[in-house]
C-alpha cells in the first residue's frame, strides 16, 4: 500500500473517530474527545512526515513545521485567550526561551532527521516516552511531588514500549 492510501485510510479513521467522539460526547468528556483527537493527529504527523522527510530537508521540514505551531499558536490564543499577554518575569521568558529553541526548533530539527532514518511505528514509540520525560523534568527541576498515579502511568508507558519493542 503506497503512503498516500496508507494516508487516506488514516483520515478515514480520524474522521470516524471524530464522528464517534461526537456521539459519545455524554459518556467522555471533553478532555478526553481532545485528548484522543490530538493523539489521531499525532498520529497523522508521524505518518506524514516520515513519508515525505529525508535527511538532507530536515532543516526545510523542521523550520515549515515551527511556522505552522506558531501560527496555530497565535491564532489560538487571538481566540481563545482573547490575545497574547506577555510574560513578566524572568523565570518566564527562560521558559519560554527554553521551550522555542530546545523543546520547539531542536526537537523539532531531530524528530525531522530521525523519521527520515526510523519507520513510523519505531519513531511513535520512541516519542512516546515525551510525557515520562517532562514529569521526570518537572520533578527534578520544579520540585513537583511524585505521585502514584505518575509512577504508574510512567511505568505503564514503559512497559508498554517494552513489549512492542520486544516483539512479545
Amino acid at each position: 500500500m503506497s503512503a498516500s492510501c496508507a494516508s487516506l485510510w488514516d483520515l478515514l479513521l480520524a474522521a470516524l473517530v471524530h464522528r464517534l467522539a461526537q456521539r459519545l460526547q455524554d459518556a467522555i468528556g471533553f478532555g478526553e474527545a481532545i485528548t484522543l483527537a490530538s493523539a489521531l493527529i499525532y498520529a497523522l504527523h508521524i505518518v506524514g512526515l516520515s513519508a515525505w522527510a529525508d535527511a538532507k530537508a530536515a532543516l526545510g521540514m523542521a523550520t515549515v513545521q515551527l511556522a505552522v505551531t506558531a501560527l496555530v499558536s497565535v491564532l489560538a490564543a487571538l481566540v481563545v485567550e482573547g490575545g497574547v499577554s506577555m510574560p513578566s518575569t524572568g523565570f518566564d521568558w527562560a521558559a519560554i526561551g527554553y521551550m522555542a529553541v530546545v523543546s520547539g526548533a531542536v526537537a523539532m530539527i531531530v524528530q525531522s532527521w530521525a523519521q527520515a532514518h526510523l519507520a513510523p511505528s519505531r519513531a511513535a514509540i520512541t516519542m512516546a516516552t515525551e510525557p515520562a520525560w517532562a514529569a521526570l523534568f518537572s520533578i527534578l527541576f520544579l520540585g513537583e511531588a511524585l505521585t502514584w498515579r505518575m509512577a504508574v502511568g510512567g511505568g505503564l508507558m514503559l512497559a508498554a514500549m517494552v513489549i512492542v519493542e520486544s516483539g512479545h
